[in-house]
């Protein structure tokens, strides 16, 4: 699948929020280190939840590979990671259908630029969903 500026810029996101340390096992890695990864939990072909922060963690190669691999145990450790109830709503958000086009993609860029704005200011900065903020402002 085809990474864009969007995909670049909600990685870099990712793995500052989650401080370069992979969420599976702890190991940390240096900024901008090619061993820390933007993994989604659900696919990327799902355009509502691929640049959704609740939809991604950063995880080493070595975990990124055994996520992917091992679907089982992957899930066991995704409802502990995020609770039941933000399982329940990241499952609701990537069955939704949103329609990306060049217009769209660009208001979605402009919301993670902005948020990595914030987060070169202060690295804690909570990251927003970009669809539903552009929705609550009327935008989509």
């Amino acid at each position: 699948m085809k990474r864009d500026k969007l995909d670049a810029i909600f990685s870099k996101l990712i793995r500052t929020r989650d401080g370069y340390c992979c969420q599976m096992c702890g190991k940390s890695y240096p900024q901008n280190s090619a061993g820390i990864h933007c993994s989604h939990h659900f696919t990327r072909s799902r355009k509502r939840t691929r640049w959704t922060p609740l939809n991604a963690a950063a995880l080493c190669y070595s975990c990124h590979l055994k996520f992917g691999a091992n679907p089982l145990e992957s899930a066991a450790w995704l409802a502990e990671y995020l609770g039941e109830d933000k399982m329940e709503e990241l499952a609701s958000m990537q069955r939704e259908v949103i329609k990306t086009n060049p217009k769209v993609k660009e208001l979605i860029y402009g919301v993670l630029k902005e948020d990595r704005a914030r987060q070169i200011d202060d690295p804690k900065t909570e990251l927003r969903d970009p669809v539903a903020h552009l929705r609550d402002a009327g935008i989509l």
